[in-house]
């Protein structure tokens, strides 16, 4: 087991556009998001090699909620 330890871990969010237009309005359908942080990529690109890896971190509040489930779906299931 690999720890990647990450004490501030984000919320990676990515819209996808169909052109980027300057100055003109951009819309988007849906949002993606994961987590994310240099430790939670580390994690991901180990488990994704086969590697068992775990992201301790700390995690607090409502925000850290939504983010906990990404950490245990986006790392710890691959």
């Amino acid at each position: 087991m690999i720890l990647t330890v990450t004490l501030n871990a984000a919320l990676d969010v990515t819209c996808n556009v169909d052109a980027l237009v300057p100055y003109g309005s951009h819309r988007v359908d849906r949002p993606f998001s994961r987590a994310g942080g240099k430790g939670v990529e580390a994690a991901r690109v180990l488990s994704a090699l086969g590697a068992p890896a775990a992201v301790p971190c700390p995690l607090a509040g409502d925000f850290d909620v939504g983010l906990h489930e990404q950490f245990r779906t986006s790392v710890a299931e691959k």
